[in-house]
Parts: C-alpha cells; sequence; structure tokens
C-alpha cells in the first residue's frame, strides 16, 4: 500500500484526469467501472410509485439496460484477455429519449440522469483502448458518479455523498499506486473504506445507496419474480459483508456468456419483455428462480442457516447470513426472508430489537424478541394488519394480537410478554385508540423508557382524526390519512427508518424554506410581496370535522378574552388568542397552520406555568382552556404533512444563546422598518407587512418566556412534568425563530426572481435586512 504522504487527493474531474494520464490505460477503466458501480443502486428509484414516469415498462426498460452497461463493463475488466469492445459500444448507446418515459419531472430525475451517464461513460471506458480516450471516459464517468451521488445524498439528507464518492475514487487510485499490477482491483470490495454511517450495518454501503436499494429489493417483482437477478448479482459483487470478497453470481463462463450477447438479445419488443430477458439471463447463468437450488431442496437452507448462526456464536445480520449462503454457493436463495421467518416462528432462531438474527442457543435473555409491539384498537384491525405485513415483509418481527396471542391464554399476560419483549412500539392513532384503557396502558408502558421521543421508542400512525393525549401530543407522529395502499406503506417505513430528517444545515436551511407558514409570494398583480398558506405543508385533509373546527376554535377563544378581561394575565397572551383568532376568521381551515401553531405554543406555555394560578382561576376558564387545546389538537391532526414540518423543526439545533432577546433585536428592528418603507413604495402586501410583523411579535415573546429549571431530585412525576414543560418551552423558541428565518429565506428567493421588485430601493432594503437574519440564525 502506498503511504499516506503519497496518497492522491481525487476531488475533481481535472484531478482524476491528471493523475491518470501517465498511468496504465487499464487503471482508467477498472476507476470508471467501480465509480459507476457504486451509484448503480440509485437507479432503482425510478421504481418507487411517487415518481412520476408513464409506465412501468418504461422503468423496467431503464432498469435493464443500466443494468447491462454496468454487468458488461465490469465483465470487461475482470475478465481482460475476452474481446467485449462491441458489447461495451452498444451498452455506450444508453438513451433516456430512446425509452417511453413521460414528460413529468420530479426530484429523482437527477440522479436517474446521473445514473444513466455514468453508465453510457463507463460501458466507453470499457471500450476504450487508448489512454486518452479511456482518461476522459473515466472522468465523464466519475463526474457523473459524483452527481448522482449529490441527487441522491439530498433526497436522504447527507450532504457528503458526493465528497464520498470522491474519497472513494482516492481510495482506489491509491490501492492501484500500493499495488499495481499485482493486483486486481476490480475484484476487491467496491467501498474501501467504511462508509456505513452506523456499524449496526454489515453491508459497506452509505445510506444514500442502500435505501434505495433495500426498497427495491422489498418489492413484489423481486422478491418474486427475475428481478431479485440484478439484486443478487449486486450484493455478490458488493460483497457483503464487508470483510468478504466480491464473487461472481454466475461464474466465469457464464458471465462472459451474458456479456457477449448480441444487442438484439437485450433489445424489448412487445414480443420480449424485460422479464423475459432476464429470465434468459438467469438461463444461461444457472440461476435458481422461486427458491430452489438446482441441486437441492428447501431444508437444505433451513440447516445452513441454522449451522452458520449456532457456528458464529453471535448475532448476524441479514447480509452477513445472506454472504454465508453465497458462499456455500454462489446462487442466492430467494426464499431466505421466508426461511427467516419460519425459524422464527419455531423459536430456533430470534430476531433482537437492532434487526439482527442469533441461534436460540446464544440468545441471551434480556435480548428483545421483537422489533415492534403492535398498540392497536379493535376498530382498527384493517390498518393495523396492513402496517404489521409491511414491516413483516421487510423482515422486521411485530407482535400483534392477531397474530401471536393463542386462545384460552391470558390475554394480560401475553400482551405483558409482548410488551417486555418489544423493541419499539408501533401506536396506531384513533378516536378509539386515545379512549381505551389497555390501549392506553400500552402507550405509557413504552412512554415511560423513552418519555423525551429521542429514542424512537413510539413510532405514531395517525389512521383517523382524533384529539392525542396530553403527553402524545409532545410526540410526532405519521399520518396515514387519505394515502393510497403504495404511499401508505412508504410512509411506514420512512417512520420505522427514522424518516428522512436532514442532519446537514444547508440541506435544513432548504426544507425550512419550502416548509415556511405563512409562506411567501406574490399577489395576484405579481407586483407586490404576499404572505399566504404553504400550499404544500398547510393543505388539510377534508373531513366532516375540519369545517366546523375553526368556528368552533374561534368562540372558544372569544370567550376566554372576555374572562381575561380586567384580569393580570401575562403580557402577549391575549394578542397571541385573538392573532389564532383572526388567522382562522381570515382563512378558517386553509389557514397557515405555522401562525397556529406559533400562537397556541405560547398560550401553553404560559398556561402551564405555576404562576398561572394567579390569573387563570375558576373552573370556568380553566375548562374553556382545556378544551381550546384539545381542539387546536385535533385540528393539526387534518395536516398530514405539519407532522414531517415539525419533525424538520425538532432536528434543528440552535445555540440557546440566541434564546436571548437581545441577540437578535437589532435585526428584527430593521426588518420592521424596511416592511414599513416597502409597504409605503406598494411593493408588499398589508398581508406580508402583517405577517412579518406578526412573526416579529411571536418570536419576541416566545424568547420572554422564562425556561423552568428542572430539578435534579424529588417526586419522579413532578420532575416529568418539569422536564416536558422546559422541553416546550425550548421548542417553543426554536420554532419560533426557525419560522422566522424560513420566511426570511423565502422572501429572498421570491425577490431574487422577480426582477420588477428586486429593482426596488425598498424591497432591496427589505431584503439585506431579512439576508442579515437568516444567516444569523443558521
Amino acid at each position: 500500500m502506498a503511504e499516506d504522504d503519497e496518497r492522491p487527493e481525487i476531488d475533481s474531474r481535472e484531478a482524476l484526469e491528471a493523475w491518470l494520464t501517465d498511468n496504465p490505460v487499464e487503471w482508467a477503466q477498472v476507476i470508471a467501472v467501480r465509480a459507476a458501480l457504486r451509484v448503480f443502486p440509485l437507479v432503482f428509484k425510478v421504481h418507487e410509485n411517487w415518481y412520476s414516469y408513464s409506465s412501468i415498462a418504461s422503468k423496467q426498460g431503464l432498469s435493464l439496460q443500466v443494468f447491462r452497461a454496468a454487468f458488461i463493463s465490469r465483465a470487461a475488466r475482470g475478465y481482460p484477455s475476452r474481446d467485449m469492445r462491441e458489447a461495451s459500444a452498444y451498452a455506450a448507446a444508453i438513451d433516456v429519449a430512446d425509452l417511453p418515459l413521460g414528460n413529468s419531472v420530479v426530484y429523482s430525475i437527477a440522479t436517474t440522469s446521473d445514473v444513466v451517464a455514468t453508465a453510457d461513460a463507463v460501458a466507453f471506458a470499457a471500450n476504450a483502448i487508448n489512454t486518452t480516450t479511456a482518461v476522459a471516459a473515466a472522468a465523464a464517468t466519475a463526474i457523473s458518479a459524483a452527481d448522482a451521488a449529490d441527487a441522491a445524498g439530498a433526497a436522504t439528507a447527507d450532504g457528503r455523498a458526493a465528497a464520498m464518492s470522491w474519497q472513494a475514487i482516492s481510495d482506489d487510485c491509491q490501492w492501484l499506486l500500493g499495488r499495481g499490477t499485482d493486483g486486481n482491483l476490480i475484484d476487491q470490495p467496491l467501498w474501501l473504506s467504511d462508509v456505513r454511517g452506523m456499524i449496526a450495518y454489515t453491508s459497506n454501503l452509505p445510506p444514500w445507496v442502500r435505501e434505495p436499494l433495500h426498497r427495491f429489493t422489498a418489492r413484489d417483482e423481486v422478491k418474486n419474480g427475475p428481478w431479485g437477478l440484478i439484486v443478487d448479482w449486486y450484493r455478490a459483487i458488493l460483497p457483503e459483508p464487508d470483510n468478504a470478497k466480491p464473487l461472481s453470481l454466475f461464474g466465469e463462463k457464464a458471465d462472459i456468456a451474458i456479456a457477449t450477447q448480441p444487442d438484439a438479445f437485450w433489445t424489448v419488443t412487445e414480443e420480449r419483455s424485460t422479464e423475459d430477458i432476464l429470465e434468459e439471463i438467469a438461463a444461461i447463468g444457472g440461476y435458481g428462480q422461486r427458491g430452489l437450488f438446482f441441486d437441492g431442496v428447501l431444508s437444505s437452507l433451513a440447516t445452513r442457516i441454522l449451522e452458520f448462526l449456532e457456528e458464529v456464536r453471535r448475532p448476524a445480520a441479514f447480509d452477513e447470513i445472506h454472504s454465508a449462503i453465497l458462499a456455500l454457493r454462489p446462487v442466492y436463495h430467494p426464499s431466505l426472508e421466508g426461511e427467516l421467518g419460519s425459524q422464527l416462528a419455531f423459536g430456533r432462531i430470534i430476531r433482537t430489537s437492532d434487526g439482527l438474527y442469533v441461534h436460540q442457543k446464544w440468545a441471551e435473555t434480556d435480548t428483545a424478541n421483537w422489533d415492534f409491539f403492535l398498540s392497536y384498537n379493535q376498530h382498527d384491525l384493517a390498518v393495523a394488519r396492513r402496517i404489521s405485513d409491511v414491516l413483516e415483509d421487510e423482515g422486521y418481527a411485530v407482535f400483534s394480537q392477531f397474530n401471536d396471542m393463542t386462545a384460552g391464554k391470558s390475554f394480560v399476560g401475553e400482551m405483558n410478554k409482548g410488551l417486555a419483549g418489544m423493541g419499539r412500539m408501533i401506536a396506531v392513532y384513533s378516536p378509539d385508540y386515545f379512549s381505551s384503557g389497555p390501549c392506553q396502558s400500552e402507550w405509557e408502558a413504552a412512554y415511560t423508557v423513552d418519555p423525551s421521543g429521542e429514542g424512537a421508542g413510539i413510532v405514531s400512525f395517525m389512521v383517523r382524526t382524533c384529539e392525542p393525549s396530553p403527553l402524545a401530543r409532545r410526540l410526532v407522529w405519521t399520518s396515514l390519512l387519505g394515502l393510497s395502499p403504495t404511499d401508505e406503506r412508504e410512509a411506514v417505513l420512512r417512520a420505522v427508518r427514522g424518516g428522512l430528517v436532514p442532519r446537514d444545515r444547508v440541506v435544513q436551511r432548504a426544507a425550512m424554506k419550502a416548509a415556511a407558514s405563512p409562506d411567501v409570494g406574490l399577489d395576484p398583480s405579481g407586483r407586490k410581496l404576499d404572505a399566504l398558506p404553504n400550499a404544500e405543508f398547510d393543505r388539510p385533509f377534508v373531513d366532516e370535522d375540519l369545517f366546523e373546527l375553526p368556528e368552533r376554535l374561534r368562540s372558544l377563544i372569544g370567550t376566554i378574552l372576555d374572562v381575561l378581561e380586567g384580569r393580570n394575565s401575562p403580557r402577549g397572551l391575549t394578542t397571541a388568542l385573538r392573532s389564532y383568532a383572526a388567522e382562522l376568521e381570515a382563512r378558517g381551515a386553509n389557514c397557515s397552520l405555522g401562525v397556529l401553531r406559533d400562537q397556541m405554543a405560547f398560550v401553553e406555555a404560559e398556561v402551564d406555568d405555576p404562576e398561572a394560578e394567579y390569573w387563570c382561576s375558576g373552573a370556568g376558564l380553566k375548562v374553556h382552556i382545556a378544551s381550546l387545546r384539545r381542539l387546536h389538537a385535533l385540528l393539526l391532526t387534518h395536516y398530514p404533512l405539519d407532522q414531517e414540518r415539525e419533525r424538520l423543526l425538532r432536528s434543528v439545533e440552535v445555540d440557546e444563546e440566541k434564546f436571548s432577546p437581545e441577540a437578535s433585536a437589532r435585526l428584527r428592528d430593521e426588518i420592521r422598518n424596511a416592511v414599513r418603507e416597502a409597504l409605503a413604495d406598494d411593493s408588499v402586501t398589508e398581508s406580508y407587512r402583517d405577517a412579518v410583523e406578526n412573526r416579529a411579535r411571536v418570536v419576541r415573546d416566545a424568547l420572554d418566556l422564562p425556561t423552568p429549571d428542572v430539578p435534579t431530585d424529588g417526586d419522579p412525576e413532578y420532575t416529568r412534568r418539569e422536564q416536558d414543560r422546559s422541553n416546550r418551552v425550548r421548542d417553543a423558541k426554536k420554532r419560533a425563530l426557525a419560522q422566522e428565518a424560513a420566511l426570511a429565506d423565502k422572501t429572498l428567493d421570491v425577490v431574487g426572481k422577480m426582477a420588477k421588485i428586486a429593482d426596488s430601493p425598498a424591497v432591496q432594503r427589505l431584503a439585506r435586512a431579512m439576508h442579515d437574519l437568516a444567516e444569523w440564525f443558521w
């Protein structure tokens, strides 16, 4: 291996071309092939149903052609003595325009186009016979791979994806420097550095590659059809686990036979579908379909699983077990997931809470037997079954009353056993769930283990609009309201996998701008900035309750304000209540939900303060305030994406020094003066002026709230209640600041696109003030 001071640092096309120019042509070819193979699974994004390609056939056609380019290119480097230039040339001719794709543009198209470009370039590199051509093709491959990584990383909130792609190329270059012609880089693991992100994963893949690969693997056409061949081929060359060596799924003879097939072999026609082509590839490669080895029986798989887990004497991941099966014979058994499920049911192996499998002989007594405990009311049995099926299809172990409680056994005893052995709880929210004593007992048992929600101990799904309990309102849930079966499945999987909450500050900032509420746009004249609800995040799920809720809330607020008149209530409380009512009066159910959330956060913080007893006295007032909080919680459940925004807000870290009112007062004063000047200049609407000034008031009032000191000893119930109150005050401050910064960024975004208003000195002053505030926050 080369010394560290010799290590090439490749981070651009120019750097790679300069490094490759004086080295063998084979080096450029293998660099190109490996760069393309690392991003190959990203093409599977086109199969995900929220991407609006026109047909299944077009998705399959694209995936097949990218697989063809990747397969042939790897074979060309793996068996360099074989002439595959003609096959590589045909594979390099992939053209998205030739495929019957629709015209819809979605965010995945950048990733898909870059993967196609990568396949194009790498096939060309494999075909190159001189250094100049190969270097140019390798550089083009690297650029396309980095662009694909960047697009995929943005979707999973990993801002390091492109840099990771270049780092892997640098690792390959270093490997070549250290070994040169003495080794074969194509036969090494695709990622030479650890890119897993979490050590719990056995397969050495970055998250932005792992997620589309795993989602594709879970599809029916992969599990029960010939598409599993592509997944198994990729897993074999990856390899999995990370300390194993890559191998061929088919063997050298079959690889060469497949790679050198004529162009007509890969061509889809009306008589010959993509699946027909894959089945022909399977026949050439001796790939076993539908769960059978060609010379084995199903029971041999169970024997091998048990022998392997008994031999390793520790928990092992699915990927590691898969590799053990491949090591026994280079044909993957498509029924591996099902056989693992059977052995779980028989009790011969146990699935731990972190998704690993262990032989029952080596299972520790405190190991969780279930990934999830399913908590639901019988009135929601149908959706509970769907959630369970989705999770079990993905290999999770789920304890449920309908699957795991035998007739004649103690209901309480069996439930307690399930609770004791669970990793996390799935809670199915509905009116019946929160009115059920047993359901609430199950929920509270899980809550006491993880009251902050930071450990994601409770994964909640809203299946019918309802009023969550006060404690449940503290935790973020995922709405399944109005979703198609496919979208519901994806929502369930995103929730249990932790969602797609970004951690990179740049990505967080862009996501917050997209979720801003109120949002910023132009008035009908197209010449003034205006404030309006967020078209996506503030879009409600409509049912019979929704239209009466705004009026009920306004009526309650009117009564509360009448009672508070003359009392020494906190400064800002009545203003917050009036602002809440005014938003409902102006827009009804089509409101800016961010405005309502901020006002109510302030109201609740004041009501929960122990000093509230001095002004919040009288049974009637307390009942009305409690009703207001309940109906507000019910209103929130009608806005499915509000919870995604809330999850995003909670992921944003804010230095608590910014909670000082003085820290940003000057910036806020300048914005107030600038927006008033812009109003006088007729560049903003009164609605925009009101939104900006209201946002400033919300921030000021929230920052003035005292953050409770949490006692370190004493009554545990009191300590927990005070910790919860302290967290909610901090959340209110963070939410107010983050939404203010999002409003500033959205204003800059709109101004930057509209030359008509950007030329106004008043608008320029406003833009500078908004820029300063946004930069201060981020």
